[in-house]
């Protein structure tokens, strides 16, 4: 029976007690979950350490894995993302067809979106978040360390607005998926549909053929769509479409995005000629890093 694994990426404490503690209360439990973090820092485990009490007070036998190494000087979500998949494969036997759901360390999960995520048979399933502001980041963060989340607050959480954002974003994704599946491969571009780096779901046997996440994306911007773009090259893998179901909430704080996409430092790595489906420094060939310590609590 496959198992499901949720990879977390994060440089900072600041939201991850919510992020962490909601992956607590999910209707379908995570098998593992993995704290992949760029830098030493001790808040970082006391947080990791009270959300696997929780843990172990729901009775979910999730096992709690923390990956840690010395921060570079420069941010590299990749080679972090890509240290959590290499933390799991030492501390967990992972099959082929297990399914990974990366999220940032600011991202709280509906309590039914794990489930959504299990019951999709495809190798990569493609999905959203809910963008708050600071209120409802604050209400949400709140009720979640509180265990005093209600069905009437989650229904508050998401506006009209917000459920219209997501039909629209789900309408240009099974576009993109159709075109695709039609043999039309050549109307879309590559990395359409897209993946939100913040939440998406990738099977075992799909990151092991692309060599998980390109680590020679450095700085803000395009790791997540040279993923799609990846996977889609190597063609073999089936895209499942989950942006309104699968709900995520992105708690608020300020943004490292540039005014314009193009001037993110990884658009010239995205626009660079060469690239293949398996990324050359990537999940089985990591680039040069200071010691990643794992450790399961």
């Amino acid at each position: 029976m496959s198992q499901l694994h949720v990879l977390i990426a994060t440089h900072t404490p600041d939201r991850l007690a919510p992020a962490l503690l909601a992956l607590a209360r999910q209707s379908r439990a995570p098998d593992s979950v993995v704290v992949s973090v760029d830098g030493v820092d001790p808040e970082i485990e006391s947080v990791t350490q009270r959300a696997a009490e929780r843990f172990r007070a729901s009775e979910s036998h999730t096992r709690l894995i923390l990956a840690q190494r010395a921060h570079t000087g420069e941010a590299r979500l990749n080679q972090v993302r890509n240290n959590g998949l290499r933390g799991l494969s030492e501390r967990v036997s992972l099959g082929d067809a297990d399914l990974v759901v990366t999220l940032d360390g600011d991202i709280v999960l509906h309590p039914d979106t794990l489930r959504e995520h299990a019951g999709r048979e495809a190798d990569v399933v493609a999905a959203s978040r809910v963008n708050l502001d600071a209120d409802r980041s604050t209400r949400l963060a709140a009720a979640i360390e509180d265990d005093a989340m209600t069905d009437g607050l989650w229904e508050e959480l998401t506006t009209a607005a917000d459920r219209a954002d997501l039909a629209r974003r789900a309408a240009r994704a099974n576009r993109a998926a159709t075109l695709r599946r039609s043999g039309l491969s050549v109307l879309v571009k590559a990395h359409k549909p897209k993946l939100l780096g913040a939440h998406h779901g990738v099977r075992v046997r799909a990151l092991r053929a692309v060599n998980g996440y390109d680590e020679a994306y450095v700085g803000y911007g395009y790791d997540d769509d040279d993923l799609a773009r990846r996977l889609h090259a190597a063609r073999v893998f089936r895209w499942s479409i989950a942006i309104e179901p699968a709900l995520a909430y992105h708690l608020h704080h300020a943004t490292r995005a540039p005014d314009r996409p193009t001037e993110a430092p990884g658009f010239s790595r995205f626009e660079s000629r060469g690239w293949t489906p398996r990324a050359a420094a990537g999940w089985t060939s990591p680039a040069d890093q200071p010691d990643v310590e794992v450790t399961e609590l």
